[in-house]
């Protein structure tokens, strides 16, 4: 697991950590998560898998900071393009 720059920065076992945390915040949701903590719930997963890159000596801990902070936004406004496009809004 890599939070780095580069192309295989974001994958988790070969899948885009984006899509890991919006899937995670998907299950949160399908648990009884208020839809209006789904983005807070985003950046904390993706900062918790930040912090799971750094455990696996992938990255500094300022790194894996701001890269899981960067993952969470990342997968919240992946989520409100789809929800928008969705809406037809």
């Amino acid at each position: 697991m890599s939070v780095g720059v580069g192309p295989e920065a974001v994958l988790l076992a070969g899948v885009p950590a984006a899509v890991v945390v919006v899937a995670l915040v998907g299950v949160a949701r399908s648990l009884g998560l208020p839809s209006r903590y789904a983005p807070l719930a985003a950046v904390v997963v993706g900062v918790l898998v930040g912090l799971l890159g750094e455990l696996a000596g992938e990255s500094t801990l300022a790194a894996a900071l701001v890269g899981g902070l960067v993952l969470g936004l990342s997968a919240t406004g992946a989520h409100a393009v789809v929800s928008k496009t969705r809406s037809g809004s």
